[in-house]
């Protein structure tokens, strides 16, 4: 029922992806990451966010991404989780430090849908270099078998692209995911790192021989153009857009200064936020980023996007 009430959201042109940074902590030291340094507001309280659960419910069902930084450093995941979860597809981001098999458990029991590690090699001493922490590699494959021990919810290793590390990276990624036998995700970092040898020949054939990627196909096709310059047409604030620490909206994760706040969750009724939002990003022409809910929402688009991205937006 969920699944057809997003479709029919976004028939009628409503947002069906909402990013939420539930925390700006974080116990990693991720070398490209700037959100820790935004602000040093606390969080918002369990029951505020309840009240951000609550309108976003106002708006129909969405795909509800939750991230921080670190997401498990809130005490409240589990009760938002819980909230959230009877309306819309709730989808876990970590770098999985805090993961074990209970706290598993209690978010796929609160009604998680789907959990991404973060993975930024498939080699360890690679991982951890980019991830400032000795053992951060051990604790993400951890992560990801306490995850799948209940087999209860899709899981899946998301790697934070390194175009540095070419073919290469990716196929060190592609073993890992292999082995673990969860599928993988392909992000890229902002700000976008220089653009290095061509990779999406060798996802396309990754996908085609089978393996576990769990990109679509118009995110995979967008991501050397998005490398060399950028890919137009972004949807923020239209069919997706950005909640953060305090309950406030912008259109995306990587604009959320004063000037790009529409309003805040908390303090007014969401319906209002989301259209005053639509209004401010009409022609915003960003070309600065290719996260993979970009791609994959932006897929949905165009006629061939829309029957490559829906099976993979909705899983």
């Amino acid at each position: 029922m969920k699944r057809l009430r997003l479709l029919g959201g976004w028939l009628r042109g409503r947002p069906v992806y909402a990013s939420w940074q539930l925390v700006r902590r974080c116990n990693s030291l991720c070398q490209f990451c700037e959100h820790r340094a935004e602000g040093g507001e606390a969080e918002l309280a369990t029951d505020d966010c309840l009240r951000v659960v609550e309108g976003l419910s106002s708006l129909g069902s969405l795909v509800l991404s939750l991230s921080g930084c670190e997401p498990l450093l809130h005490p409240g995941l589990r009760q938002v989780v819980a909230a959230a979860s009877p309306q819309h597809e709730v989808r876990l981001t970590t770098h999985g430090w805090l993961v074990n098999p209970a706290v598993a458990t209690g978010l796929w029991d609160a009604g998680l849908r789907s959990a991404a590690v973060v993975l930024y090699d498939g080699e360890p001493a690679r991982h951890d270099e980019r991830a400032g922490l000795p053992g951060a590699h051990a604790r993400a494959v951890a992560a990801v078998e306490a995850l799948r021990e209940g087999g209860r919810g899709a899981v899946r290793l998301k790697l934070a692209l390194d175009p540095g590390a070419g073919v290469d990276g990716l196929e060190r990624a592609l073993q890992l995911a292999e082995r673990l036998g969860v599928e993988l995700a392909v992000d890229v970092p902002y700000p976008m790192p220089a653009a290095g040898a061509p990779l999406a020949p060798a996802l396309l054939e990754a996908r085609r021989r089978g393996r576990p990627l769990a990109s679509s196909p118009s995110v995979v096709e967008g991501l050397d153009r998005a490398l060399a310059g950028g890919v137009p047409g972004c949807p923020a604030g239209r069919a997706f857009f950005n909640i953060d620490h305090r309950g406030r909206v912008s259109r995306c994760v990587e604009f959320q200064g004063p000037a790009d706040v529409a309003g805040s969750l908390v303090e007014e009724p969401a319906a209002a936020v989301v259209d005053r939002l639509k209004a401010q990003s009409a022609n915003h022409g960003c070309t600065a980023c290719w996260h993979g809910f970009r791609g994959e929402v932006q897929g949905l688009y165009t006629a061939r996007g829309a029957l490559q991205a829906l099976p993979g937006l909705w899983r």
